[in-house]
């Protein structure tokens, strides 16, 4: 993989994620589960968008917002999500 997918491309990789996992997930755990599952390499998952947050980061908050927006995931508290 030379770049990373657009925000739109992760969607779907995180809602099956989101479907196989029992209960709602963090950010955190959703973004690991995403970048392992699509074998993003290190070096993409490191590049910086704007201070602390990477590209990575910034293009899967897109994607939680797309698929929230669309009804298919529900934000449960703090940076915790769950298939709707």
């Amino acid at each position: 993989m030379e770049k990373l997918p657009r925000y739109q491309e992760l969607i779907e990789p995180m809602l099956r994620f989101l479907r196989a996992h029992n209960g709602p997930a963090s950010n955190k755990i959703i973004d690991e589960s995403v970048a392992k599952a699509l074998d993003i390499p290190q070096t993409l998952l490191s590049e910086i968008h704007s201070g602390k947050r990477t590209e990575f980061q910034y293009r899967m908050a897109w994607a939680r917002t797309k698929a929230k927006s669309d009804g298919d995931i529900n934000l449960v508290s703090r940076q915790m999500w769950q298939i709707s």
